[in-house]
């Protein structure tokens, strides 16, 4: 592993404990299910492309590639999966999937959110 993506694991690895943290101090509990949206930048249109290619051929994923005009040339890959069941070790194997396939593309991983229901519809 080049030390730029170790580098970049070993940041998005404590940033999604934290992550984990804050949601479960907000009520989330393990088992529950809901997509991840991850989020990506790349300089390069194809390797952009490539990366959503790559995730949009997980059944269930869906994956789309935006040119950043006001940054312009940079590309956004937002890639949403289907409802996983959250846990801890779950989002952690999914950061680790998310920074090696970067790394694969050419892309820096950004990070990644879930799309959770109101705190009122999770009692």
């Amino acid at each position: 592993m080049p030390s730029s993506e170790k580098s970049s694991l070993e940041r998005q690895l404590a940033l999604a404990e934290a992550y984990w943290a804050a949601l479960v101090r907000q009520g989330v509990r393990p088992g529950m299910l809901s997509p991840v949206e991850a989020f990506f930048f790349a300089t390069d249109l194809g390797a952009a492309e490539k990366l959503g290619v790559e995730f949009a051929g997980t059944p269930g994923w869906r994956a789309s590639v935006a040119e950043l005009k006001e940054e312009s040339p940079r590309w956004m890959v937002k890639v949403v999966t289907r409802p996983v069941v959250l846990a801890r070790e779950v989002l952690l194997e999914l950061v680790k999937i998310m920074v090696a396939a970067a790394s694969e593309h050419g892309c820096d991983f950004d990070g990644f959110g879930l799309a959770l229901p109101s705190a009122s519809s999770r009692r």
